[in-house]
């Protein structure tokens, strides 16, 4: 009983960091306070020159996300609810980002946020200063990531 009572009074302070999330929402649903429901996923907000995400051979739309795993090519899924079972990309460079932010990934997601270890880029503009090499690594995706070597 002390030891829950401990948990529970440590976690009580917890805020989970949403930096990197795409939560799903609808009709009710609320957001983490810096991001809006946008056709069924919680984002930053909409780009005003968002182009989509360039997925495989199609260019996703902001009402699809572009599913990549190891099994089928790359595609874009209508439903934001829909499952990928691998990578699931909302951005595939910082023109799908408002506000300065950055498109970043992480093992499972790209998404736009504030800051992040891995941002994703079309091309060297979208690299910021200290790793401004936009790098093609992965032949199963259309976007790479920024690095400090040359490519």
């Amino acid at each position: 009983m002390r030891r829950a009572l401990v948990v529970l009074l440590v976690c009580v302070g917890c805020a989970p960091d949403t930096a990197l999330t795409a939560f799903l929402c609808g009709a009710g649903d609320a957001c983490p306070a810096d991001q809006v429901c946008l056709a069924g996923r919680c984002r930053r907000g909409p780009a005003p020159h968002a182009d989509g995400v360039i997925c495989g051979g199609a260019r996703c739309t902001t009402d699809e996300q572009c599913c990549v795993d190891g099994t089928n090519p790359p595609r874009c899924l209508a439903a934001a609810n829909a499952n990928c079972p691998g990578l699931v990309a909302l951005c595939d460079g910082e023109e799908d980002c408002t506000g300065g932010d950055k498109c970043c990934a992480d093992a499972s997601l790209v998404t736009c946020s504030t800051d992040c270890t891995t941002v994703v880029c079309q091309t060297d503009d979208d690299c910021p200063a200290g790793r401004p090499n936009c790098c093609m690594a992965d032949p199963a995706v259309s976007w790479g990531t920024c690095q400090l070597a040359s490519c």
